[in-house]
């Protein structure tokens, strides 16, 4: 229900935006002004054009800014500030901002005016309050008589990582590059031994992930992502491995894009004999953010069945899948985020009419706190989330194409029999604990830790152990 809020406080936002006047409207009625020799009121509608833009422009560049700062990357975060000031000289976050790096970088003078301006100019700018008495008794202390030693001191013991932090990163990063690489282990649900679990794909017998990403300018992103996926203890081999080309174009807060997805099936366990099916899908892509908050949305539709009946023979693989992300910055340093997601897996017998479905619909709650460097890691971030997972599963289906047939939308039978919800055969309880360190300002490691306890309707519970890294120039 808290997802649904949100993503209507979304739509919510977006609708107003589009009906209301832009500056495009606005310079057209300038124009016809003009035409009509009404000179002085032509003007007025080309400032008045000219003032949004730029009010806007300033929006996008200070949330651009904060999204950079709480990345670490304070040396370009002051450059978009500056930037959002060039266009809005008078919004009070964005001098607060300004006045805030001057500060920890021991310019205090610089810093108190920038201060005292924000807070003429809205006395509740946030985080001002955070800095500002205190600079202002730098500021005097560094005036007064007292040894300069004393003032270099308390300087360099509250602000030397992050000082370390800013000489050591780029203006810009173009490119990332990251890999991860998982063991599983079970035990089942009876007691017994733990064991090792084999994840069968293409490639190698365990989940891994290889993901790069490419962002020539401020307004495009570019990733691309291969790997074998981990599906959790409840979920067959379904889809043994898959991939991801995504795009992303940034309209101020707005981004939409669009993906394609790539999933493959290669074993011998739902039919006689081995198959290799492969499926593509298109996807749609859209987030927005905010100084505080940020909300993403990844669309996969599955084909309608009756389409599959229609154009497809023989043996065939059919997926899709949804997620609705939010997080929220309770404080610089920690987030709060929910997520829900659902993913289908069908494999099609259509000459014996016959389908096979997997699927799992969850709903999670994480928590994440970034953490300063110290002397030997240069800082990072951990985590905690839980989740709540009802697994999905119908085999030997003799009305695949019906729609509810107890195969997708969690599992709803319209036919009643043998229950509404035939298709839900499980629930499970999902504990995700993770870690990442920074090596210096362009690389990190990360390690993570599941465990998924499941109901008395699966045979296993699994704890998965996993490490990687990554790299951003």
């Amino acid at each position: 229900m808290r997802g649904l809020v949100l993503f209507l406080s979304l739509i919510s936002a977006v609708f107003p935006a589009l009906y209301a006047d832009t500056p495009q409207e606005i310079n057209r009625r300038g124009a016809e002004l003009g035409k009509q020799n009404k000179y002085d009121e032509a003007m007025q509608e080309f400032a008045k054009a000219s003032d949004i833009y730029n009010k806007e422009s300033a929006k996008y560049y200070h949330n651009k800014a904060w999204a950079l700062e709480l990345q670490g990357k304070n040396e370009e975060a002051v450059r978009f500030y500056e930037k959002a000031l060039e266009r809005n000289p008078s919004q009070a976050d964005s001098i607060e901002r300004l006045g805030y790096h001057h500060y920890i970088k021991g310019e205090y003078d610089k810093a108190v005016e920038l201060g005292e301006k924000a807070a003429g100019i809205n006395p509740r700018v946030p985080y001002l309050n955070d800095w500002l008495p205190e600079a202002y008794r730098l500021n005097l202390l560094a005036k007064s008589s007292e040894p300069k030693k004393e003032i270099n001191e308390e300087k360099e013991s509250k602000e030397q990582p992050q000082a370390e932090s800013e000489k050591n990163e780029n203006a810009y990063e173009y490119f990332g590059f990251s890999f991860d690489l998982s063991l599983r282990y079970g035990r089942n649900v009876r007691g017994g031994r733990p064991y090792y679990i084999k994840s069968e794909s293409k490639t190698v017998n365990l989940p891994f992930s290889l993901s790069m990403w490419f962002r020539p300018n401020d307004f495009f992103m570019f990733s691309m992502k291969a790997e074998n996926p981990y599906w959790g203890a409840s979920v067959d081999r379904a889809v043994s491995q898959q991939e991801f080309l995504e795009g992303m174009f940034s309209i101020g807060s707005f981004s939409i894009g669009c993906g394609l997805w790539f999933t493959h099936y290669t074993e011998d366990f739902v039919f006689e004999s081995s198959e290799s099916l492969n499926d593509c899908k298109m996807g749609i892509l859209m987030s927005y953010y905010d100084d505080k908050s940020e909300t993403n949305i990844r669309l996969y539709p599955r084909l309608f069945l009756r389409d599959t009946e229609k154009f497809s023979d023989g043996r065939t693989l059919d997926c899709g899948m949804y997620e609705f992300a939010y997080s929220y910055t309770v404080h610089k340093a920690l987030r709060y985020y929910s997520r829900i997601s659902e993913y289908d897996f069908y494999l099609f017998d259509h000459d014996a009419v016959m389908s096979h479905y997997w699927g799992f619909f969850e709903i999670a709650i994480g928590l994440s706190l970034d953490y300063k460097s110290g002397s030997i890691m240069k800082g990072g971030s951990i985590y905690i989330e839980y989740a709540k997972r009802i697994n999905l599963r119908k085999l030997n289906e003799d009305e695949p194409y019906k729609t509810f047939n107890g195969q997708g939308f969690l599992g709803f039978d319209s036919s009643k029999d043998p229950s509404y919800f035939s298709g839900q055969r499980s629930r499970s309880n999902i504990l995700r604990m993770g870690a990442s360190e920074k090596i210096d300002s362009k690389s990190y490691l990360y390690q993570k830790l599941i465990l998924e306890i499941v109901d008395r309707h699966e045979d296993h519970q699994e704890l998965l152990i996993g490490f990687g890294g990554g790299i951003n120039l």
